[in-house]
């Protein structure tokens, strides 16, 4: 449960200190505790009490750009404000227990959606939590074109693969194992000299992946390894490193299964996403990562080994993921991380908590940004909800919100937010962040030329809606590239929410939308017309 710690400074509002011009009488004393009063409570304002022959002395106002609400990645943000992600963390899934306690260890998520914020998170609090060790690494730092050198030629890759993850996963574990002052590292014999083995050789303490794949791949890599059965001599060479590896790695996880602690240990592998730009060869590898992973884990839980790896992977990537057991890993080890909520009721938003939580982090009170710094409502009519007018701006992503309220502060002052301020701040929002997001989200599966023409071809037309058939006619009149694909980069729009499809309602004024972020398991309908997210129309310039 989030506490509220006020300290001393902070208590009640203190009252403005007033300087009175005029001679003190009774009559003058009651007023200065009236107009004290109705100041404090928004009744009276500072030129009304000017008139009355008073001068006001006013605590500063806090104003919207004051609250650092927080940044485009958590590392950044750990790096640079921790607290955010640990009091100004919202965790309305339970990711936190999920991580910790549960059998669920694949968190799927779309960019944006706060995978790594909850890597990140875990290993601050492993900070402060003597039985928590958390080892965070970047599975971005591996060179696949090194990684599938390992025992190449002998082994087939479907049966390597895995192999050589178990082994460079069980390293960073037994590392972390040999931190656990309260564990049996040091009382079980076999498990303490394994490890020291490992120590001889330079593989522990402090592994980092890349080195580990460097010393693994080399030729000339050589060590000795005590193993449960015995004093065995394990020497990995040119000749001999197909036939011994394999024996190394079963040993090691028979060697892992005899760890016992009061602890828990935690492996997080993030860095899925810069993955995306690197050619074929890493999804093979990495559906490989996700079924070792799952198998390790399936073998701690039985052994009872208060270990656990967890995989932090988009959503859009873990599709694409070859492997014949993703939907049976899916279902007994995921948790998918949405957002998303219902638009009529976008006081129960989760997101509309995290900036509130922020801004409440940084006023130290509770506060409630929407009804204290924005309108009730953008129309001009009075109709709608400010909550739900800002959320249609974003994909219900934490980053997508993050962002459009540190572009929102640009144009806020000392009092509440007027509808054209507002307005300003989301074309930059748009401008400046939300098109250029899109464009990264389509890095990787898009070449940066198609991307390009794509965009150029969507600030022609000018249209929030458009069918296909206009799009495919204008893209002609641009002269599109000739291996130009529009309903490959469709496609791909559609997975990141940047377009969704126009629906017939039940009447013929009604008008249904359907995005990806509303609903994971929808797909594109090709005959229906496109309708590009409310992110995008004003940095492109669209309109109706």
């Amino acid at each position: 449960m989030f506490r509220w710690t006020r300290p001393p400074s902070y208590g009640l509002a203190r009252s403005p200190q007033i300087i009175s011009k005029k001679p003190s009488d009774s009559r003058t004393t009651e007023t200065l505790k009236t107009c004290i009063a109705d100041q404090h409570s928004g009744r009276v304002s500072s030129d009304v009490m000017d008139n009355m022959g008073l001068e006001p002395q006013v605590v500063p106002k806090r104003r919207l750009k004051d609250v650092q609400f927080g940044f485009a990645s958590a590392d950044y943000e750990a790096s640079h404000d921790p607290d955010l992600l640990l009091r100004g963390f919202v965790d309305p899934l339970r990711l936190v227990d999920e991580a910790k306690t549960s059998r669920k260890s694949l968190f799927l998520g779309y960019k944006g959606s706060g995978k790594s914020a909850l890597g990140e998170h875990l290993l601050l609090l492993s900070k402060s939590d003597p039985h928590l060790f958390v080892r965070f690494i970047n599975i971005a730092d591996i060179s696949f074109s090194t990684f599938s050198q390992i025992c190449k030629g002998v082994i087939e890759p479907e049966a390597r693969y895995p192999m050589v993850w178990s082994w460079l996963l069980l390293l960073f574990l037994l590392d972390s194992f040999s931190k656990d002052q309260g564990s049996n590292y040091v009382h079980d014999q076999d498990l303490f000299l394994s490890i020291e083995s490992l120590k001889q050789v330079g593989l522990l303490p402090q592994p980092e992946l890349k080195g580990l794949v460097n010393i693994t791949a080399d030729k000339s890599f050589s060590f000795k390894l005590t193993t449960l059965i015995g004093s065995i001599e394990t020497t990995l060479k040119a000749a001999s490193a197909p036939v011994d590896f394999p024996f190394l790695v079963d040993r090691l996880k028979l060697v892992s299964t005899r760890f016992e602690s009061e602890s828990k240990h935690l492996l997080i592998i993030d860095g899925f996403d810069e993955l995306l730009r690197r050619g074929h060869l890493q999804y093979d590898a990495l559906g490989c990562l996700i079924f070792e992973a799952n198998r390790l884990n399936m073998d701690f839980a039985a052994k009872g080994v208060p270990a656990k790896i967890i995989l932090l992977c988009r959503t859009d990537l873990f599709e694409r993921l070859p492997g014949p057991n993703k939907n049976k890993i899916r279902q007994n080890a995921a948790v998918h991380i949405d957002w998303y909520r219902p638009p009529e009721y976008p006081r129960q938003s989760q997101l509309v908590n995290l900036i509130n939580r922020r801004a409440s982090l940084a006023f130290r009170e509770p506060t409630d940004v929407f009804t204290t710094y924005l309108p009730s409502t953008l129309r001009s009519d009075g109709t709608g909800d400010i909550r739900a007018q800002i959320l249609d701006n974003t994909r219900h992503l934490p980053r997508d919100i993050i962002m459009l309220f540190r572009n929102l502060q640009n144009y806020s002052g000392d009092r509440v937010m007027t509808p054209s301020q507002i307005s300003s701040g989301l074309a930059q929002y748009s401008r400046d962040y939300f098109i250029p997001e899109i464009q990264d989200e389509l890095d990787g599966y898009i070449s940066g030329e198609q991307i390009s023409f794509f965009m150029r071809l969507v600030g022609s037309i000018r249209r929030i809606s458009v069918s296909l058939n206009d799009l495919d006619a204008q893209a002609k009149k641009l002269g599109n590239p000739q291996d130009f694909d529009l309903i490959g980069i469709l496609r791909v729009l559609f997975e990141c929410s940047a377009i969704g499809n126009v629906e017939l309602g039940s009447t013929r004024s009604a008008i249904i939308t359907t995005f990806k972020f509303r609903n994971r398991h929808a797909s594109l309908n090709e005959s229906r017309p496109i309708i590009l997210h409310r992110g995008l129309w004003s940095g492109l310039g669209l309109r109706w």
